[in-house]
């Protein structure tokens, strides 16, 4: 308990981290989109399964996949509510 009453040297900062931080070297942007496809396990593992086989990246499986979704579901019409007339 003592230990808390007596006063403590503030924390100075030393090599590297008196230095400004340096922004990375290349940022990647994930949607939306992408990142719910991600939490598809089926949909993961059947992008890792066929990426070499197709010869593309398991992100552009994905994104692949969320475009079909979108194209089909802008094919598929919703129907229409229609009000009842009331008298």
């Amino acid at each position: 308990m003592s230990d808390l009453l007596e006063p403590r040297q503030t924390a100075v900062a030393t090599e590297p981290h008196d230095q400004p931080m340096k922004p990375k070297a290349k940022g990647t942007v994930i949607d939306a989109s992408l990142r719910f496809a991600r939490t598809n396990p089926e949909l993961v593992a059947y992008a890792y399964k066929n990426a070499a086989k197709l010869n593309a990246s398991v992100d552009d499986l994905l994104l692949d996949a969320i475009d079909r979704v979108v194209a089909s579901r802008s094919r598929t019409s919703r129907p229409r509510v229609v009000g009842r007339n009331r008298a």
